[in-house]
């Protein structure tokens, strides 16, 4: 008798506290990130608590079920890291949210996107943003096909290979990296343009420091310095051969 009394007062507090009035959602509070990913934010999860979490025409606090929200906003904004939901009584329901940062930038079909670690597009940016950043910028030759944030267009081995080469390339030949360059979406092939005015073409599949290594010895042991002048790319992606062309 006492474990069904006890059981019945918890449904009855329970069921008090989602009709209570003062536990219905009247404000939507966000943290972190940028102005315009919380001003999404709160638009989404205004939206989502309409659907989800609605009792006799009111939002209720209680019934936001928190995780769902989470993923839902998760996979609407790629650029959300994590997002936190929390309830404030008596009213509030909080989010924390952690921005995906971008580690590079990737202009195709005259547009420019925002990269994460692992290739994929965080956001659109504008041309002058990118070049604030100061961050690797990688132009794409030739993919025709639309592409949007969320989508994975590089591989990491590629991403890893844009942020070393920027820094090595000139520690070993007094070049800097002009440019990065990708054949297409996906590709596995990075083209470098220095400011010695040639290109190396390298695998993203294999280490970099061993391409180098490829390229200090053509460079030091077959290219004299009139011949340099007149180069027109080293290419290193095929492993244990370096073919190289000359400017007519």
């Amino acid at each position: 008798m006492l474990a069904l009394f006890g059981a019945g007062t918890l449904a009855a507090v329970g069921a008090s506290a989602l009709f209570a009035p003062q536990f219905r959602v009247e404000r939507i509070r966000v943290d972190g990130g940028s102005e315009l990913l919380r001003t999404e934010v709160q638009s989404k999860a205004k939206a989502f608590i309409e659907r989800e979490a609605v009792l006799a025409g009111t939002p209720r606090l209680f019934l936001v079920p928190r995780d769902r929200l989470a993923e839902t906003l998760r996979a609407e904004l790629p650029e959300l890291a994590t997002v936190q939901v929390l309830r404030r009584l008596p009213a509030t329901l909080e989010l924390y949210l952690q921005e995906k940062v971008a580690v590079a930038f990737l202009e195709v079909g005259g547009r420019t996107f925002a990269l994460e670690s692992e290739g994929r597009i965080v956001s659109e940016v504008s041309p002058e943003d990118a070049r604030r950043a100061q961050l690797p910028r990688v132009r794409d030759l030739h993919t025709t096909i639309p592409v949007r944030p969320g989508d994975i267009v590089l591989n990491s081995a590629a991403m890893q290979l844009f942020h070393e080469v920027v820094v090595k390339l000139p520690e070993q030949f007094s070049v800097s990296v002009e440019e990065l360059i990708i054949p297409a979406i996906g590709s596995e092939e990075v083209h470098v343009r220095t400011s010695g005015g040639w290109n190396v073409l390298l695998d993203a599949r294999r280490p970099l420091t061993d391409q180098l290594g490829a390229l200090e010895k053509v460079v030091t042991e077959e290219l004299d310095a009139e011949t340099l002048r007149r180069l027109e790319y080293i290419d290193l992606r095929v492993l244990g051969k370096v073919f190289y062309r000359l400017k007519r």
